[in-house]
């Protein structure tokens, strides 16, 4: 019998399969999902995740050598936190992880 999952159950297993560390088909074949729906889920939502997240400066602090910046994210729902030189970045869950790949490397620069 085949299970039907919502657009929510797919994020959460593309976002669990990140976080787990394995490669897909490992993920899918531990979990008996599809890899072929699962690929194209995971395509379907990268096709529709914006690149861009609204975020405001909160607060800015200037020292000798340091910026300083809190920045908060206008989204209400978030799960990713990055902190990073006094500063800590809330993502939405939807975030690719692409983009989280260029960010960090922009930090480190």
């Amino acid at each position: 019998m085949k299970t039907f999952r919502d657009k929510l159950q797919w994020q959460e297993l593309i976002l669990a399969q990140q976080q787990s560390g394995l490669n897909i088909s490992t993920y899918c074949r531990k979990h008996k999902l599809s890899t072929s729906s699962f690929y194209a889920y995971k395509k379907r939502f990268a096709s529709t995740e914006s690149a861009f997240v609204c975020a405001n400066i909160s607060q800015r602090k200037v020292t000798e050598h340091n910026v300083t910046q809190q920045i908060e994210f206008v989204q209400p729902q978030t799960s990713i936190t990055i902190e990073f030189a006094q500063a800590k970045l809330h993502l939405p869950q939807s975030t690719s992880s692409s983009f989280l790949a260029q960010l960090l490397r922009g930090l480190v620069l």
